[in-house]
């Protein structure tokens, strides 16, 4: 079951990573008060150009109504009257501009503990395969250890416990005879004597 379970999980990231990757990296490399604060500075870049734009476009077409106002000596009154609007166009934009990038941000926030959490759960699963794989294969209850005194006072054939033995000192060792060569993987026990 670890296996299908597995595979079940790496699919999952590997269509996870497909759809969110980019954003995911790019919110790795970004602060959060950066992931909030750039997109509102773009966009009121934006709508200043694009304001400014219409304006000129409008004025452009509107031309007598804009001499009108130069002769009559209304150009301060015009040119308040476009700032005012352009004014309230970015307060607006900045003020949704936050609530959007907010809510992006906080979206963003979920989809990277989402991927932690699977990126986990995998490295959960290859250790306790890998535990697996490097346990050997039945360990006897302490009720059943058996011990046998050759009389000299040391015990021969005694079984280890499990948590006795170092399993990142093991080490594999190669016998050969005329017919085979021999591969045995050797646990030290906790606190043996090294050579």
């Amino acid at each position: 079951m670890p296996d299908q379970e597995k595979i079940r999980l790496m699919t999952r990231l590997s269509i996870f990573e497909a759809c969110y990757g980019k954003k995911i990296r790019k919110a790795e490399n970004t602060g959060r008060f950066d992931l909030i604060t750039n997109p509102v500075w773009r966009w009121g870049i934006l709508v200043t150009l694009l304001f400014f734009l219409a304006a000129g476009t409008l004025a452009a077409l509107n031309m007598d109504m804009v001499l009108d106002a130069v002769a009559k000596d209304q150009t301060g009154s015009l040119i308040i009257t476009v700032l005012v609007s352009w004014l309230s166009v970015l307060a607006v934009t900045i003020v949704l501009g936050f609530v959007f990038s907010c809510a992006g941000a906080r979206k963003l926030e979920k989809l990277r503990e989402q991927y932690r959490g699977m990126l986990l759960e995998l490295e959960r699963i290859n250790m306790s395969t890998h535990r697996e794989e490097r346990s050997p294969r039945r360990f006897v209850p302490e009720e059943e250890m058996w011990e046998t005194d050759s009389g000299d006072g040391r015990h021969h054939g005694s079984r280890t416990r499990e948590e006795d033995l170092d399993y990142r000192n093991m080490q594999v060792l190669e016998f050969e005879d005329d017919d085979f060569c021999y591969y045995v993987e050797a646990v030290p026990k906790r606190g043996g004597r090294r050579r």
